[in-house]
């Protein structure tokens, strides 16, 4: 009598653990349908029109598959930290992308299907082996980020100061030493960071950006600032570390008359 009570007690915490864990899988599921957000590709593929965000960082892929391209609701690409060199041609078709990282990559330049994204605005390809920007990447005016610190460049596009949306721009650890006039219009500016790459002058073009706030040049070859400089009324930080400028005192101190007082944090050592 013990042993038939025993086994019913068994079969009944079985249905209810069975029951427990179905439940779980169904809510995991839901969570996951419901919110878009996917970190497994083989899921992603097999819920297409379901995927909002696909995240597949540092799961040392070395490519994606064409379909991708198919997931007509994708607004945030994350694929940073694999072993990735480019993408299909069939992902132009992600009209509503608008985040798009591939950091930590081994892109050699950035894929040309970017200029077929009519919402993209944000673009973090830093840290990989990036040698040019294409002149194109200009004429998608709803960027507001763009990220290339750690490549191997050393122009910008002629017209980038047609992307009047744009907010930050990171082109640090690069081979610049000049930017084009255009620059100067790039009047949503907030954010500009140069650091460490082959500057001896601050470029005219910066003293036209009236929205700029943070200023970077940590590390180049800078000897002097140009007075035009004290017209940035909105500038509230700027980075001159790791340049000649910062061991010249009475240059230093003129740079601090050329702003109002408390105005701007300067960063020198």
């Amino acid at each position: 009598m013990s042993n038939s009570r025993s086994n019913i007690l068994r079969r009944i915490s079985a249905c209810f653990l069975f029951v427990s864990l179905s439940m779980m899988t169904l809510s995991t599921y839901a969570q996951r349908t419901s919110t878009g957000v996917y970190t497994n590709l083989q899921d992603a593929l097999a819920n297409k029109d379901e995927v909002l965000i696909l995240r597949l960082a540092n799961q040392n892929l070395k490519s994606l598959p064409e379909a991708v391209g198919e997931f007509r609701n994708l607004h945030t690409l994350e694929i940073q930290g694999n072993q990735i060199s480019s993408l299909p041609a069939s992902f132009s078709g992600l009209a509503n992308l608008k985040l798009l990282n591939i950091a930590r990559n081994n892109f050699t330049e950035l894929p040309a299907w970017l200029c077929l994204t009519p919402r993209m605005e944000v673009i973090d390809a830093s840290d990989n082996k990036i040698t040019s920007i294409p002149e194109c990447l200009t004429t998608i005016t709803t960027l507001k980020e763009i990220r290339l610190n750690k490549n191997a460049l050393s122009n910008l596009p002629e017209n980038i100061g047609d992307l009047s949306s744009l907010g930050i721009l990171d082109v640090s650890g690069n081979k610049f030493s000049e930017v084009p006039a255009s620059l100067g219009k790039l009047v949503a500016i907030r954010e500009l960071y140069f650091d460490d790459n082959q500057f001896t002058e601050v470029p005219a073009a910066i003293c036209t950006l009236k929205s700029l706030q943070k200023l970077s040049f940590w590390n180049n070859k800078i000897a002097v600032l140009p007075d035009c400089m004290g017209s940035l009324l909105k500038l509230k930080w700027l980075r001159l570390m790791g340049n000649p400028i910062t061991t010249d005192k009475k240059e230093m101190k003129r740079i601090g008359k050329l702003f109002e007082k408390d105005q701007v944090q300067i960063l020198s050592e």
